[in-house]
């Protein structure tokens, strides 16, 4: 009876290993929630409109660290592990980056680039993207287009066609995309807002 007993509970341990990666990693954080739907942004439940106006994204998470100025302009909260991006001069929020993992040494140290990581908990269709997470666990637990190897074996990413915008002509469309390090573990998460086609080299609006 005592060896029936130990054997269940082997079984039952067994089956709790084979969970969700949010189980994977332990307990969640309880900093903010940044929640990606699709191109629907939320944090902490309030809207973040991807494009959207700077002043928007400021009401909802307060006033940015610092901005530097670059081919695009990085608004960059410091104590959120984020930054935004507007064209040069430009008031309206067209890329969001989160960073997750710090550079690895011997990397070049981007001025735009927060001094603290995420710690909040990033869902994106579903799955909890995290420093710690891999890219099957992440594909796993997510809802709708999974993250695929993009031209460098670090980046994975997807695009994503949205509605059109008649009265311009154009349709618009995201580029979502994971920078990995050489652990393989999530370094950066970014969505960019991307009118006619996107960019054919897959390339991101950071440069970091």
């Amino acid at each position: 009876m005592r060896i029936l007993l130990l054997l269940l509970m082997a079984g039952l341990a067994g089956c709790s290993r084979g969970g969700s990666s949010t189980g994977d990693a332990g307990a969640a954080p309880s900093g903010p929630t940044l929640s990606v739907k699709g191109a629907t942004l939320h944090y902490n439940g309030q809207p973040l409109p991807l494009p959207g106006s700077l002043e928007t994204w400021k009401a909802v998470l307060g006033e940015p660290s610092r901005m530097v100025e670059r081919s695009n302009d990085a608004y960059i909260w410091d104590d959120l592990g984020l930054y935004a991006g507007t064209a040069p001069g430009g008031r309206e929020v067209e890329f969001l980056e989160v960073v997750l993992n710090p550079r690895e040494p011997g990397t070049e140290a981007f001025e735009h680039l927060p001094r603290t990581l995420f710690r909040g908990r990033l869902l994106v269709d579903g799955a909890w993207v995290h420093g710690g997470a891999s890219v099957q666990d992440i594909n796993r637990d997510k809802r709708g287009t999974p993250f695929s190897c993009g031209y460098l074996s670090s980046i994975y990413s997807y695009d994503l066609d949205a509605r059109p915008r008649p009265e311009q002509g154009l349709e618009r469309s995201y580029y979502i995309r994971i920078d990995f390090n050489n652990a393989r573990l999530p370094r950066d998460f970014s969505i960019s807002y991307v009118m006619d086609e996107p960019s054919p080299d897959g390339g991101t609006p950071d440069g970091g």
